[in-house]
């Protein structure tokens, strides 16, 4: 006892806070009944809880929807979604400048990002945008498909891309005969001719060197092109899109087997996901979403909720069930090889609750269902983190454990499933063979290598 009054305790070890349901006023030297901003160590030390702190004045209305920091460009940057606009922060002086234009708003609604060919791509379930770090925030306008080539005149030709669902563009390539001068184009009721090009002198034709009929899709030149072959490209528009099925995505997730160039979409309350293309060069895009580039997992009574690359596999979670989605080819009518995404079930009962909640930990994916956390191993295991042995969940073993190649096809005992084997994602239940295989059609236009 001081002369002061006080009391002096000394406390060799932090027990933590103590509220005993029972009642119970009386504390260890060590606990607490409040404790506030601190935490105690694994040595019972005292220590004080990371907190947080205002790095932003705010200039905006509502709160924020989404927040995403990543490389734009050559440079690493942060960027946000509030009040109906969307921002950069600095994060050194807190000053957050609107990259949307001022004129324009989006849904101020749950926005998600992912970053793709050095630019930022945002999803709200009502629109598809782009911001590339030095232009303001666009609308994602989609990249024009060569959809046919060695088109006569008269029409035909050799289809190639398929169409794009976020725009009605298209172009194609004609075989002039050195007489024909109409040209007709594959669609009819077109709402424009957008250029004519001459691939040999790579200029544009003059508006008063052809005329355009909507109606019936047609191109007449004053005079008839030279012959040649792929020498004349028309691009034109279509009036009808499919621009809505990408908008409503909410949710997005990188995959290709074993590398990560495609951007698969979900989340618009469907079991349906969209896969982006590759263009005519083979460059990995997220603004061309091939008309047939479609998986529908499982049953329709139950959406998609969650998607996360799991090694050279993509783990698909739905509110009752798993699946895992494998990369593989296959060689179409006409000998072209093409890329095909084949899915299978994972287990039939265990899924994942909340849209976009997957997050792979210690490289395992861990998913919330039912009440629970669930950590889904690459073995034929599903348990609860931190879970005693008598907790785990063994179910039945439907095949021997094996080891995947690069290509995902080997000699190995396994599960072969299009040619293709499939390693078990996480607990592997009674499976029969496959139910759904997302391969390329020939009908459409555009239809053939991806």
């Amino acid at each position: 006892m001081s002369i002061t009054g006080d009391s002096v305790f000394k406390i060799s070890r932090w027990l933590g806070l103590n509220e005993n349901p029972d009642g119970e006023t009386e504390l260890k030297a060590g606990e607490a009944a409040e404790m506030r901003n601190f935490r105690i160590t694994d040595s019972g030390g005292l220590q004080l809880r990371p907190g947080y702190r205002a790095i932003a004045e705010k200039a905006w209305d509502g709160p924020v929807r989404g927040v995403w920091n990543g490389m734009v460009g050559e440079r690493e940057t942060t960027v946000f979604a509030a009040g109906g606009s969307l921002w950069e922060l600095d994060v050194k002086s807190g000053a957050a400048t609107p990259i949307l234009p001022e004129s324009e708003t989006i849904a101020d609604d749950d926005t998600r990002f992912f970053g793709f060919g050095g630019s930022v791509y945002i999803q709200n379930g009502d629109g598809y945008y782009v911001w590339d770090g030095v232009s303001a925030v666009a609308s994602v306008e989609g990249y024009r498909p060569l959809v046919a080539v060695a088109c006569q005149p008269g029409g035909g030709g050799t289809a190639l891309e398929r169409v794009n669902k976020l725009n009605g563009r298209r172009r194609v390539r004609f075989s002039p005969t050195g007489s024909a001068n109409v040209f007709q184009l594959p669609e009819k009721s077109l709402q424009s001719v957008d250029f004519v090009r001459n691939r040999i002198t790579n200029t544009e034709y003059a508006a008063a060197d052809y005329s355009i009929n909507l109606t019936n899709g047609t191109v007449m030149f004053a005079s008839a092109p030279a012959a040649g072959t792929d020498t004349i490209e028309i691009g034109y528009t279509y009036p009808e899109t499919m621009r809505c099925e990408v908008e409503r995505m909410r949710f997005a997730e990188i995959f290709n087997g074993s590398s990560d160039n495609r951007v698969f979409l979900y989340g618009d309350g469907t079991n349906r996901t969209l896969y982006s293309g590759l263009d005519y060069d083979g460059t990995p895009r997220a603004d061309y979403f091939p008309d047939l580039n479609v998986l529908d997992i499982g049953t329709s009574n139950t959406p998609i909720t969650a998607m996360i690359r799991h090694y050279s596999l993509l783990a698909v979670f739905k509110t009752d069930g798993a699946f895992s989605v494998a990369y593989g080819t296959i060689t179409l009518a006409g000998g072209a090889v093409t890329a095909a995404f084949y899915w299978t079930p994972a287990n039939r009962s265990i899924g994942n609750t909340p849209p976009g909640q997957a997050q792979l930990v210690l490289n395992a994916p861990l998913t919330l269902c039912d009440g629970a956390a669930l950590r889904r191993a690459r073995s034929e295991t599903i348990f609860h983190p931190g879970a005693s042995q008598a907790d785990v969940v063994h179910p039945q073993k439907t095949r021997a454990p094996h080891t995947q190649t690069s290509e995902g096809i080997g000699e190995a005992p396994g599960d072969y499933r299009g040619g293709i084997r499939q390693p078990p994602l996480v607990s592997a239940m009674p499976t029969r063979l496959p139910e759904t295989t997302a391969l390329p059609s020939q009908t459409g236009i555009g239809a053939g290598a991806l």
